[in-house]
């Protein structure tokens, strides 16, 4: 991650694109290719830096493209390494 961020802002992201595109015709449509074998190695849930910048989440409950729980989950990640709160 670029230390010259001060603040990440997460809105209705996908931040696991392993689990989210988890078949070949998913992450054809996605990302133009069906060999995506490093989608855990660029998902931003697996590169929280160790001193991340404040970070505020934002996930609208009626989506339905991207699950919510994508959210939560990000945020557990974040919450491991640094203290988070939920507003």
């Amino acid at each position: 991650m670029n230390k010259s961020f001060k603040i990440l802002i997460g809105q209705d992201g996908t931040y696991d694109l392993e689990n989210n595109f988890p078949n070949d015709l998913t992450k054809k449509k996605f990302f133009g290719s069906e060999n995506m074998s490093n989608l855990n190695k660029i998902s931003a849930i697996n590169n929280i830096p160790s001193n991340p910048p404040a970070t505020f989440l934002i996930h609208g409950t009626a989506d339905t493209v991207i699950s919510k729980g994508e959210c939560q989950k990000f945020g557990k990640a974040l919450k491991k390494i640094y203290c988070l709160q939920y507003i």
